[in-house]
This record gives C-alpha cells, sequence and structure tokens, in this order.
C-alpha cells in the first residue's frame, strides 16, 4: 500500500510530510494510508500530481485526542530546501 507520512497529529497548513513512494506524474487517483506521528492513520487518495504540487483526499479519521477530523482535500508543494512536501492550503 502506498503511504504517506505526516509530520505532525494531524494535518494542518504548514504541516510537512513525505511520501513513502515516488508519485506518478499525471496518474489517475492512487489509493494511500495517511500515518501521522502519534500513530493515527487514515484512508488517503492522491488525487493529482503535477511535477511540484500533489492534491491529496484525507478520509475522515480520529486524532490522538480522539476528535473526529473530518474528510478534506489538500494541497502540497514540494519545499526543495527542507526536501518535503508541506500543506499549503484545501480544496
Amino acid at each position: 500500500m502506498n503511504g504517506i507520512i505526516f509530520h505532525d497529529n494531524t494535518v494542518h497548513i504548514g504541516c510537512s510530510a513525505e511520501f513513502i513512494f515516488e508519485p506518478e506524474l499525471n496518474s489517475s487517483p492512487t489509493p494511500a494510508i495517511a500515518q501521522f506521528t502519534t500513530g493515527e492513520t487514515a484512508y488517503a487518495e492522491i488525487l493529482e500530481v503535477k511535477t511540484a504540487k500533489v492534491t491529496v483526499r484525507i478520509g475522515e479519521y480520529l486524532n490522538n485526542k480522539g476528535i473526529k477530523v473530518t474528510e478534506k482535500v489538500w494541497r502540497m508543494f514540494y519545499d526543495q530546501s527542507s526536501e518535503s512536501w508541506n500543506i499549503v492550503g484545501t480544496i
């Protein structure tokens, strides 16, 4: 299974992440698993991949405090200086 590791306990603008696979440019939607630093996981779907931009849907999940986080679509851009993907907004 494809995966995305978020460097925080929830997804938010400014959060960084890394893919544990190489997203293919211009591919069809790809299922994945999102994992957070506190161990929680959520269903994810890579919707669009461009050169330095990825659009990903993160399904509903419970965060580390047991609070339900609703499904949302996020935009990510690659930051070469930190060599990581960063959440920059929602759709």
